[in-house]
C-alpha cells in the first residue's frame, strides 16, 4: 500500500530553540537539573494546612479590624516563608501571583480571596 504524504511545511515562528546546556549545568548522570524545585516540602505542607485552616476561620467568623490586620500579617509572612522553600523562579512566580495588600486594613473579602488564591 502506497500513501502519498505531502511535504511538511514548517512555519519559522513555530520552531522552538533549545537552550545550549553547558557541561556544568548537568548532574553526574548528565541530566540537566530542574529549575523548579521545592527544597522543604514538609514546610510547604504545614504552611498550606495553616492557611487552609485560617481560610475556614475567616469564612465562619466576622473579623474586627485587629483580626484583619493580624491575618494580613500572617498572609505576608506565609508568602515569604513559602518563597524561601522554593527555587528562585518559583519564588518569583509566587510573589507575582500574591501581591501585597494595598495600604490600610484589608476587608474580610480581600482576605478570603487572597487566602483562597494561595490555597487553591
Amino acid at each position: 500500500m502506497n500513501i502519498d504524504v505531502p511535504p511538511l511545511a514548517l512555519d519559522p515562528s513555530s520552531i522552538v530553540e533549545i537552550a545550549e546546556i553547558k557541561s556544568g549545568d548537568v548532574d553526574k548522570e548528565g541530566i540537566p537539573p530542574s529549575r523548579e524545585t521545592i527544597e522543604q516540602p514538609g514546610k510547604v505542607m504545614r504552611i498550606g494546612s495553616m492557611i487552609k485552616q485560617l481560610l475556614e476561620e475567616v469564612r465562619q467568623a466576622n473579623l474586627d479590624e485587629a483580626s484583619r490586620v493580624r491575618l494580613s500579617e500572617i498572609y505576608s509572612i506565609s508568602i515569604e516563608e513559602l518563597a524561601a522553600t522554593l527555587s528562585p523562579d518559583l519564588a518569583e512566580e509566587l510573589r507575582r501571583m500574591s501581591p501585597p495588600f494595598e495600604d490600610g486594613v484589608p476587608s474580610e473579602s480581600e482576605l478570603r480571596v487572597a487566602q483562597a488564591q494561595l490555597v487553591g
